[in-house]
């Protein structure tokens, strides 16, 4: 028997199904992944427009049945469409990898407000057009591997026990297995699998100490840019079973005018 539920959720993925429907999926706030169809919604009859499209936040009205994968949409009325996003191709690419992200991560039905919230406030900043749109990639990473399980420790050395304050001399040695890390002169440190430049490790405790909307003037080297992402691609994929490297940022070719 089908219950008729009532949501909040924002689009993932859309995609064409036969002549006039539409098959999208959805991360809900309280009842996590799913995947509903719409059916007619291609036709002129249809009139859901904007609303299955990527990255818009809705109100979801769907008959949920347990015994099918794919749950039928009845009605569907746009929150916030995230227009301000769809106007840059850093900032869409950048949601396009936040939606990446949750596709590989999360489970079907593994309800996770806290990230559903994260992601909604790095879409909501990416509307603003900030200059850097990176940055709020890799505060909602921080969050999602918090979500998950397995969160970086920031704020101690995991050798010494001092507090971990930059700026450093040196680099920040890291440990994937608990995601700790050893100030540079730390004499504790072993069985670390990298380390962090200076500059780097700073933007990612920065990042991490504040709040989404605070991060929108956040600067950083552009040799940096990859050093981040390539230590956040291979953490994701030591704790999970995926390919960390987001597809997403190939759309673009990242440059200092670009980001």
């Amino acid at each position: 028997m089908a219950h008729l539920i009532r949501d909040e959720g924002i689009v993932l993925h859309s995609l064409r199904h036969g002549e006039t429907s539409r098959i999208v999926r959805v991360l809900l706030r309280e009842r996590g992944k799913i995947s509903m169809i719409s059916k007619g919604a291609r036709s002129k009859k249809g009139g859901v427009g904007a609303a299955l499209e990527p990255f818009s936040r809705c109100e979801f009205l769907y008959y949920d049945k347990a015994s099918r994968d794919v749950q039928l949409l009845k009605e569907v009325s746009i929150l916030n469409a995230h227009e301000g996003l769809r106007k840059n191709l850093p900032h869409l690419t950048v949601a396009s990898a936040l939606a990446e992200l949750c596709q590989m991560t999360l489970k079907e039905h593994d309800s996770h407000p806290e990230i559903y919230d994260g992601l909604e406030a790095s879409l909501t900043s990416l509307d603003a057009a900030p200059k850097n749109p990176l940055p709020f990639l890799w505060k909602f990473e921080l969050g999602l591997f918090a979500a998950l399980g397995f969160a970086l420790s920031l704020e101690t050395c995991a050798g010494c026990g001092k507090k971990l304050k930059p700026p450093y001399d040196g680099p920040v040695k890291f440990r994937y297995e608990d995601g700790c890390f050893f100030e540079p002169k730390c004499t504790s440190a072993s069985n670390t699998d990298g380390s962090l430049s200076a500059v780097a490790f700073a933007t990612l405790l920065y990042i991490a100490q504040r709040p989404t909307a605070a991060i929108r003037n956040v600067t950083f080297p552009a040799k940096r840019r990859g050093e981040l992402q390539n230590f956040l691609s291979k953490y994701l994929s030591y704790h999970l079973p995926v390919r960390g490297h987001l597809k997403s940022l190939e759309a673009l070719r990242w440059s200092d005018k670009e980001v």
